[in-house]
């Protein structure tokens, strides 16, 4: 049987990871968990400002769940930042929810409007607003 604790810090840490060989020159403080995430509520599983980052990974499913979502803009709400939602499913590639303002600054900063983009897209986008 799968531990579905372990699966999750695994899934973190190889986003962790790929964050770091994608961005690692462009970002100045250096990526890492949040390991007190599971104490309070509050924090998402990765800060990478202006983004806070929620990720999750799961046997099946073919898209996000609202609750991730909603997880992922309070904790980015509280920080003030950019809430983004990583998420797997087993087999499948990984993608990345963001609101459109995030994409195109002209869209309304509302975190109701959002794109599914896959996981090449999120990177792009990010070293977008790290570079601005």
């Amino acid at each position: 049987m799968v531990n579905s604790r372990r699966k999750g810090l695994g899934f973190e840490r190889e986003i962790v990871n790929q964050l770091r060989a994608e961005l690692g020159k462009v970002v100045d403080e250096p990526i890492k968990r949040i390991l007190d995430q599971y104490r309070e509520n509050s924090l998402p599983d990765i800060f990478l400002p202006p983004f806070a980052v929620e990720c999750k990974r799961y046997a099946r499913g073919g898209m996000y769940q609202q609750e991730w979502w909603d997880q992922v803009v309070t904790a980015a709400d509280q920080h003030d930042l950019i809430p983004a939602l990583v998420y797997r499913f087993d087999r499948q590639p990984t993608y990345c929810v963001l609101p459109l303002y995030a994409i195109n600054s002209d869209f309304p900063k509302t975190n109701d409007c959002k794109a599914v983009v896959d996981w090449f897209d999120f990177i792009m986008i990010v070293r977008e607003k790290l570079c601005e």
